[in-house]
């Protein structure tokens, strides 16, 4: 653990040599150990298990790294005076003490400063960090809002962490310990991105699939070990440490060699035979882009996958993470891309609110809704389904601003991404509206990308997400008709009451009044229903 320090590293490696076993310990004095463990002058590295260390994220050698044990829980250590305390430290500590404070008001005030100190640093990483350490350390003063809010947060975080009753919350948290050294106390927090990064360079991708690993965990505090797995369950949800005495260990070394030898034939120009002739198969890797709905729920799923990179194609964000056999692409459209017409700018086209009517001989009157991309205003947030004649700007209807987003852009965004990858996996919501963005959107990248397809999932899970890229399905095309049937009620029921509310009724109901009130008047094909529930409320007491 970092705690401990190079120095328990080198007692480690030592103790090894005594035993016969050719082990280094690796630190920035002893960067030729990694060479001669390349070599195989040694067997074993030991080094500290921090998340940015040359062993647990920058050594990459499929075929040599079998094992990775960690003497202790990979954690943090942070002092519960805050002295010398970093930005990442306040960060962490914040759930924790969240969870262990019982004044509701309090509570939300710190879930408050949680939510917008992870949407600072999302948006601007790094150099966020940067900035707020260098205000803890007194270099510079807190400028933006965000700085101001995080030293609040700080504040708050001293007072309790000095208060007994919080002290004796953290002793009985179930996942963190709080241990005493030199009458100083210290609170160990487990550190899941590490043990994740370190377990990784033991079972790395190649042709044969992803090649067996083996991680062992030499457990010195059991709460910590709880908190480590819960963490990692919201990763992997079936994730679970075995004892070691139920493993049968001979069978998972014999595996983990063999894959080793496969690595290094393949790394040596031999295909060896079982890949070949697909005994051992030789996995096809696959480009997929994932098109959900919801920003929120595309990054949440990119999450689920390890930590994304990230590109933008316009407003567009595209997360991009690794499944072994696929390189996903993640994204969203932000909800429909089209909806109904408002007014058809065609002259001698008679319409009723979007939907065209058409005299047909052979069959009669047909109607015909018309869509068109939906806009949305940046100014006031008025979105509306407009089209003007080619050559004239479009306006807000509301306040007249040209300052508009236009969902064509989205959708040129995906059309440009489409065309890098091998399919389209297209996974919006799992009801009538989800289905119909899924129609416009497989229709729009059908001309890019021929390869399609439309996934559900009903838990925002990475088990129901890796079931859903595994079972996809073809449009149902009968839900679509629904979404276009319920749209076209709510156009022609919500558009005309509201105009014969706003026109009639309201000037009957105002008829006393001094002047017609200024508000929005508006009915909709579920109002009737909301009357009902509301009638039948009071008349049942």
């Amino acid at each position: 653990p970092i705690d401990k320090g190079i120095e328990y590293a080198e007692h480690i490696a030592e103790e090894l040599r005594r035993r016969g076993i050719r082990a280094q310990a690796m630190h920035s004095k002893n960067i030729k150990a990694i060479e001669a463990f390349i070599a195989g002058e040694i067997d074993v590295l030991v080094g500290v298990a921090t998340y940015y260390g040359v062993l647990v994220r920058g050594i990459d050698l499929p075929e040599t790294i079998r094992y990775a044990i960690f003497v202790g829980i990979p954690r943090h250590k942070i002092a519960l005076r805050l002295k010398e305390v970093k930005a990442q430290d306040v960060l962490r500590l914040l759930p924790i003490i969240r969870d262990v404070v019982k004044d509701d008001e309090l509570r939300r005030k710190i879930e408050g400063y949680i939510a917008r100190m992870r949407r600072l640093i999302r948006r601007a990483g790094g150099y966020v960090i940067e900035r707020l350490n260098q205000i803890l350390s007194g270099e510079r003063k807190a400028e933006t809002r965000g700085e101001k809010e995080f030293i609040e947060a700080y504040n708050i975080l001293k007072e309790l962490t000095n208060r007994k009753d919080i002290i004796d919350a953290l002793k009985d948290h179930p996942e963190v310990s709080i241990i005493e050294e030199e009458g100083e106390l210290y609170i160990l927090i487990p550190d899941a991105p590490t043990y994740i990064q370190a377990s990784g360079r033991t079972s790395r991708l190649f042709l044969g699939g992803i090649s067996k690993g083996l991680s062992i965990v030499l457990v010195d505090d059991i709460k910590l070990l709880k908190g480590l797995e819960r963490r990692l369950k919201w990763i992997m949800e079936d994730f679970s440490f075995t004892h070691l005495s139920e493993v049968d260990i001979d069978s998972v070394i014999g595996e983990i060699d063999h894959d080793r030898e496969l690595i290094s034939k393949l790394r040596a120009g031999e295909v060896p035979e079982e890949i070949r002739v697909g005994k051992k198969g030789l996995m096809e890797l696959k480009t997929a882009l994932l098109v959900v709905e919801s920003p929120n729920k595309a990054r949440t799923i990119a999450r689920f996958f390890g930590r994304p990179s990230t590109r933008e194609y316009g407003r567009l964000k595209v997360y991009e993470v690794n499944l072994g056999n696929y390189t996903l692409l993640i994204t969203a459209s932000g909800g429909h891309i089209y909806d109904l017409i408002q007014d058809l700018p065609f002259p001698g086209i008679n319409h009723i609110y979007g939907v065209s009517l058409v005299s047909d001989k052979g069959v009669g009157l047909r109607f015909i809704p018309v869509y068109t991309t939906l806009k949305r205003c940046l100014d006031k947030g008025h979105q509306f389904a407009l089209e003007v004649p080619e050559g004239e700007v479009i306006r807000c209807p509301s306040c007249g601003s040209t300052n508009i987003y236009d969902a064509v852009n989205a959708v040129e965004a995906v059309r440009d991404v489409a065309m890098e990858v091998d399919e389209i996996l297209v996974g919006t919501d799992p009801d009538t509206e989800g289905e119909k963005i899924a129609f416009d959107l497989i229709n729009v990248i059908l001309p890019y990308n021929k390869s399609v397809k439309r996934v559900e999932f009903h838990e925002v899970t990475r088990r129901a997400i890796i079931n859903a890229i595994n079972n996809p399905r073809d449009i149902n095309i009968d839900l679509v008709k629904a979404q276009l049937v319920r749209r076209i009620e709510d156009r022609w029921i919500g558009f005309s009451l509201s105009k014969q509310l706003q026109t009639e009724f309201w000037q009957q109901f105002c008829r006393n009044l001094e002047e017609i009130l200024k508000q929005h008047r508006a009915r909709g094909r579920t109002a009737a229903i909301l009357r009902d529930l509301c009638s039948r409320y009071v008349s049942s007491y």
